[in-house]
């Protein structure tokens, strides 16, 4: 069985493969190796030519097979098999792995990316927070950055008194349509009554607006709107206007996004926006990770 690979930056291999009437796996043509799984089945039976048009944007990727989207702006978590080196923020070029047969490849194009939206803040977590960011009631005991990602640990306080919230200035929402993008994982199921983790919007140094993954009367949900979330990660995407928010999420960052509530925020003063957890347990350490932080200007 043909196998081969399309490596993205050196380190993101887009799997080659001669799948045509298998079930879905990350190991099917399209999908990225060990990692994303496309979302549909779209390869040609061996023998004709297919055609993979892949687009990777910081750590997300987009991959369309024979003219089908399979992989929809997925977060890439981590290096692939056979990665070039493990540093997923280090350039990197394009190369064609060969396994087992032969594989023909023609009509290679590089074209350069225009973006839809404009990415005005992206944090990477690499190695250390990048400028603007300030915490509010910082124990520095109870925060690290580990592999692309900052964790938090969940302690106990609410929201007028939470502690290791980290915030920064949010974009002026009389400017246009915003979002922010997050996702969250717990490494530890909640225990403790309204435990939660997320995004919150300040007004005027108060706490407005959250966006959370929430355990509420024996349930974890996504608030507001009180949608049931079984998953560890979820990415959390809060879209704010002058005088509205659209609450979305997606669970392990697959597929499209929900919509869990939509409403009306105070108007723009001194807006920042933060990530958040609190109401942890008192006597048992359950970190949160945060990672693929993002500020973006969509278009209105």
């Amino acid at each position: 069985r043909n196998n081969s690979g399309v490596y993205l930056r050196g380190i993101y291999e887009v799997q080659v493969s001669d799948t045509f009437g298998r079930e879905l796996d990350s190991h099917n043509m399209g999908g990225i190796y060990s990692r994303i799984t496309p979302t549909v089945g779209a390869e040609k039976p061996a023998g004709q030519w297919q055609t993979l048009d892949m687009t990777l944007l910081d750590r997300h990727v987009t991959v369309k097979l024979n003219g089908k989207t399979i992989i929809d702006n997925e977060p890439l978590l981590g290096c692939t098999g056979g990665a070039m080196w493990s540093d997923q923020f280090r350039p990197g070029p394009i190369y064609l792995q060969g396994d087992h047969t032969a594989v023909n490849y023609r009509n290679i194009v590089l074209t350069p990316i225009v973006q839809s939206k404009a990415v005005l803040f992206e944090e990477n977590f690499n190695g250390k927070l990048d400028g603007g960011w300030s915490w509010l009631r910082e124990n520095p005991s109870a925060w690290r950055i580990r592999e692309g990602a900052l964790e938090i640990r969940n302690e106990p306080g609410v929201a007028h008194n939470v502690k290791n919230a980290l915030v920064r200035p949010a974009p002026d929402r009389k400017g246009g349509k915003f979002a922010i993008d997050v996702t969250v994982t717990n490494s530890t199921k909640p225990i403790q009554l309204y435990e939660q983790a997320g995004i919150t919007w300040y007004n005027n140094g108060k706490p407005v607006f959250k966006l959370v993954k929430e355990l509420v009367d024996g349930q974890i949900m996504i608030i507001p709107g009180r949608k049931p979330m079984t998953s560890e990660m979820v990415q959390l995407r809060l879209i704010v206007t002058s005088d509205s928010f659209v609450a979305q999420y997606r669970p392990n960052v697959e597929g499209e996004f929900q919509t869990a509530a939509e409403g009306k925020l105070p108007a723009p003063a001194d807006d920042q926006v933060s990530i958040q957890c609190y109401n942890g347990p008192p006597n048992a350490e359950h970190w949160i990770r945060f990672d693929d932080f993002r500020i973006s200007k969509l278009p209105d």
